[in-house]
């Protein structure tokens, strides 16, 4: 494997564990702190934060990102690591590995536009609250951006095919030049010009 391909590789394979600790981390906090009492949620990528009852207005669909996030980082990891193979997998696995990428990248900027989203709806359905609800990104939501940016770096690392080993030509004529220091073929001593041969 070539340093290009062995960059691309530990890209894809950061990205996902990247990816599997933004998880376990809260994406979004939503605050809000009125002169009696102070509240906090908590959303992540599976579970939609609640200011108000969800009952009594839209959860934006943005925030439900859970399964197209998960569905397209492993597609573009797995095919990223199998665009570095040197077999007819490859061509197409390198395509992929790059519309999976950018698929990746897309789901996590249209769960930050639905979380942001979110704010004015919550906002604009207690309008008289005072303060407003605030919602704030936390450290799962910047590690799935990083990942999302390392994915896509490494499927496009891995674009560029890798260069095929030169095949062996049967017909190549190959020259030896030897010098008097060489040793003679079959271990026989050859006689110099000019030198008498012993019988």
């Amino acid at each position: 494997m070539t340093d290009r391909g062995r960059r691309a590789a530990l890209l894809l394979v950061l990205a996902g564990v990247l990816a599997g600790v933004s998880n376990l981390l809260p994406m979004y906090t939503v605050m809000h702190t009125s002169p009696v009492d102070a509240f906090a949620w908590d959303g992540s990528l599976w579970v939609p934060s609640s200011a108000t009852p969800a009952a009594e207005r839209d959860v934006s669909p943005l925030l439900n990102a859970g399964t197209p996030v998960l569905v397209t980082l492993v597609v573009a990891v797995v095919a990223g690591l199998l665009a570095l193979r040197r077999d007819r997998i490859a061509p197409p696995a390198r395509v992929v590995a790059l519309a999976a990428a950018a698929a990746f990248l897309g789901a996590v900027v249209a769960y930050g536009v639905g979380v942001l989203r979110d704010e004015e709806m919550v906002n604009a359905f207690d309008a008289g609250a005072t303060p407003p609800f605030a919602y704030h990104f936390n450290s799962g939501f910047y590690l799935l951006v990083a990942a999302a940016v390392l994915a896509l770096t490494g499927a496009v690392l891995v674009q560029r095919p890798r260069p095929a080993a030169p095949e062996p030509d049967d017909d190549a004529v190959v020259v030896h030049q030897m010098t008097d220091d060489d040793t003679p073929p079959f271990g026989l001593a050859i006689p110099m010009t000019g030198e008498p041969r012993g019988d």
